[in-house]
């Protein structure tokens, strides 16, 4: 497994202890502490699906700083991009908006800043509340799907897979390979939006029709039935316009507890529902 170089791993740490972020911090304080380091103010600018810009970007005026983020993802997926461009500029990365291909799923730029930035996110997310926290026994279970789901979706995504991947830290292991691996399947569905079926989502509430279901679990249908559709799609190269497109119907858990749940539902309705192979064959017939 490739670790971390020495030279990156120290200068990650010397951000952090200069910082000194206390364990359980929240983003809002993040943000604080950064721009009254840097003496900028930071704003955070949340982007929609369809206008053709990469989901996560850091742009720096002659004042202050915008930070892009999906408005249309879970808060621990949003936390995730927004302290990653963060961490861009506490490394001092410029950004350049001519290297982006518009419609393109564009991450951030350059391997060697993708990964400092990456590495630096990390540590400073390891000491966020939802992160540091250990997932109890009755967690792994649920996480084995969580695993199982990333590694269909990296086989279905095929080369594609590669921009999900993250660099690798030396803490591979407990509640920090579970946090990388719901932002890898978060990432993954980033990346299926233009893909995803516009009539998905009606079409598996119209098939649970007279099923009595919880809530939790009828919208971890709706969202597999809609990223189903969307790895067809996306296997046909088949693009929805832009003025038609949906963003994959997501839940919004507040914790990594209940991301590991969520997705495991997801997992589970994506493997062995039939409302789900019902939506992939009507969008199917229909495209």
């Amino acid at each position: 497994m490739d670790s971390i170089d020495p030279a990156l791993r120290a200068a990650c740490h010397r951000h952090l202890r200069q910082l000194n972020m206390p364990v359980g911090f929240r983003l809002p304080d993040l943000l604080q502490t950064v721009s009254d380091r840097r003496g900028r103010t930071i704003t955070l600018h949340p982007a929609p699906p369809s206008d053709g810009l990469p989901v996560g970007m850091l742009i720096a005026t002659d004042e202050h700083d915008i930070v892009r983020y999906p408005s249309y993802t879970t808060e621990l997926h949003r936390n995730h991009l927004i302290t990653r461009q963060i961490s861009h500029t506490l490394l001092g990365h410029q950004r350049d908006l001519s290297q982006f291909t518009t419609g393109s799923f564009a991450p951030d730029t350059g391997r060697a800043h993708d990964r400092q930035a990456e590495v630096l996110a990390t540590l400073l997310l390891m000491r966020s509340a939802p992160v540091v926290a250990r997932p109890p026994g009755t967690l792994r279970a649920a996480m084995a799907r969580v695993s199982q789901l990333l590694a269909f979706l990296e086989r279905a995504l095929g080369t594609a897979a590669g921009q999900l991947r993250l660099p690798e830290l030396d803490h591979q292991h407990g509640p920090i390979e579970a946090y990388r691996k719901v932002i890898q399947i978060r990432d993954a569905q980033t990346l299926l939006t233009p893909y995803a079926h516009p009539d998905a989502p009606a079409l598996a509430e119209a098939e649970m029709r007279g099923r009595e279901l919880p809530a939790d679990q009828r919208s971890a249908i709706v969202e597999a039935a809609t990223l189903a559709s969307a790895l067809v799609r996306f296997q046909n190269r088949t693009r929805t316009p832009g003025d038609e497109r949906i963003v994959i119907p997501v839940a919004k858990p507040l914790t990594m507890h209940a991301e590991i749940e969520r997705l495991a539902m997801v997992n589970q309705a994506l493997t062995s529902d039939q409302v789900v192979a019902t939506v992939v064959k009507n969008c199917n017939s229909a495209r």
